[in-house]
């Protein structure tokens, strides 16, 4: 048996979030994630989710009383930022500030969030803050 299920790296986030469904369609229209599993609690709610964005595995859930919703960033790498904070603005979200070269010369960045402040930030990382 492998240790590190297939798709999968030795390091999976693993975002607890408010609207969790919301993030799920967010993250499939602004970064092309595909949903891979989800299962939903009696209530409706996401229980688990699990996500594919490029070659990296992303999991979710709606917060729980164990569980609760937790500040979270993350880079996602991408070959044209501009066009990929471009449709994270048409998908919804909101810019913080706009695409810009960082000035170490570390590549291009922006920041912006989705309209319920659940995530993102393009860059070619493009990080996505939750």
């Amino acid at each position: 048996m492998k240790p590190i299920p297939e798709g999968f790296h030795a390091i999976t986030p693993y975002l607890f979030a408010q609207g969790a469904s919301r993030l799920i369609e967010f993250i499939s229209a602004a970064f092309e994630g595909e949903l891979i599993f989800q299962q939903k609690r009696p209530d409706g709610a996401i229980m688990h989710a699990t996500m594919q964005i490029g070659d990296s595995m992303l999991m979710l859930a709606e917060p729980t009383p164990e569980f609760g919703p937790m500040p979270t960033s993350i880079y996602l790498y991408v070959g044209d930022c501009d066009a990929v904070y471009n449709r994270a603005l048409s998908s919804g979200g909101v810019s913080v500030f706009p695409m810009m070269t960082l000035p170490s010369g570390a590549g291009k960045n922006s920041k912006c969030h989705d309209s319920k402040r659940m995530l993102t930030r393009p860059n070619q990382a493009t990080q996505l803050s939750i």
